[in-house]
């Protein structure tokens, strides 16, 4: 996972192949998931996004019975990753955020 230039991470991302649902209005976009921690997301995305979008994610993660639900900022594009996209999150909807952090808590201890 090569993200050129310096570190600003708070949390590890942890490699993962998930999917997620981005909600805009009445239409659905599924993006897959390379890369996820307690602050952020790694996307790919077959549809363009743009710099500073905020967007509401719906992430499935292998093992949890429920979404996690977050809105989150499109802060960058990763340039060497087609369709690649790091997204900061921005809120968690109720218990989305203990349900992020067993899940990764379970991907770290299967390791």
């Amino acid at each position: 996972m090569d993200y050129s230039g310096p570190e600003r991470r708070r949390s590890p991302r942890i490699p993962i192949t998930a999917r997620a649902k981005k909600l805009k209005s009445s239409k659905v976009e599924y993006l897959f998931v390379r890369d996820i921690s307690m602050s952020g997301i790694g996307l790919i995305s077959n549809d363009p996004l743009e710099l500073n979008d905020v967007i509401c994610l719906e992430i499935a993660i292998s093992g949890t019975e429920k979404f996690i639900k977050v809105v989150g900022k499109v802060m960058r594009k990763i340039e060497n990753v087609p369709g690649g996209y790091g997204v900061k999150f921005l809120r968690f909807m109720p218990h989305s955020k203990s349900r992020l952090s067993k899940a990764l808590s379970n991907l770290i201890v299967s390791d």
